[in-house]
């Protein structure tokens, strides 16, 4: 009797998908390391338990932001192509082991994507070589041809110019209240019954309360011993 084709489709059981996963990592991590030495190939594994737990395998001399920098460089087209090349493996090694596997449900919605990415891509790079456009208008006013246009920088500037001035009223303000703030913390800190200016008393001193006076200094220390 040979053995039952087990086909390859999403395991319903939360417990069995854990235990699955836990048996099948360890074989995946050594195949994955003993590929990168006998071949001498970069190799970053990154693999996500059920659970979230993360597992990350990388090759001999493997470094994850170079493996990153290289596969961010091929194009969508590209890395489509290398996933393709990649199932067509996979499927070839489980039809030896007697495992169906269906490569087409791999790769509907990632074809799809590639799709989006490109148009999107192409529609980002319209966009920008538009505002290069509008940006050199700014350095070469000559370069425009219709009056819309000189109507909308000028309406541009003005926005700005009414920014910045109530910025820089704001600014003033804040300055204002700033020196005020500190003015007040400076005198608080003067000793008590002084000012910043020197104060003294007027004593009479001829008889018949006469509008002539000495001035002499509040501090009794500096009056004269006899």
């Amino acid at each position: 009797m040979g053995r039952v084709k087990l086909k390859i489709k999403r395991l319903e059981n939360t417990s069995g998908r854990q235990i699955t996963y836990s048996k099948r990592r360890t074989g995946i991590l050594k195949k994955a390391r003993e590929l990168s030495i006998l071949c001498d190939i970069d190799i970053a594994l990154l693999m996500f338990s059920p659970s979230g737990k993360p597992t990350l395998c990388l090759g001999e001399r493997s470094n994850i932001e170079e493996v990153i920098a290289k596969f961010a460089q091929l194009t969508p087209q590209e890395r489509a192509k290398r996933k393709l090349e990649s199932l067509e493996a996979l499927k070839k090694t489980f039809k030896k082991l007697d495992h169906e596997v269906n490569i087409q449900d791999f790769l509907g919605a990632s074809t799809q994507t590639v799709e989006e990415l490109t148009n999107q891509s192409r529609l980002l790079q319209a966009q920008l070589s538009e505002l290069h456009k509008r940006l050199s208008y700014w350095t070469n006013p000559d370069k425009i041809e219709h009056i819309e246009h000189l109507r909308a920088m000028e309406d541009s500037l003005k926005e700005s110019l009414n920014q910045i001035r109530t910025h820089k009223e704001n600014f003033g303000k804040q300055l204002i209240s700033l020196d005020c703030s500190s003015q007040f913390q400076n005198e608080m800190h003067l000793p008590l019954g002084m000012s910043s200016e020197p104060q003294a008393q007027s004593i009479s001193w001829l008889p018949g309360n006469d509008s002539q006076h000495i001035m002499l200094p509040e501090d009794p220390n500096l009056l004269s011993q006899r």
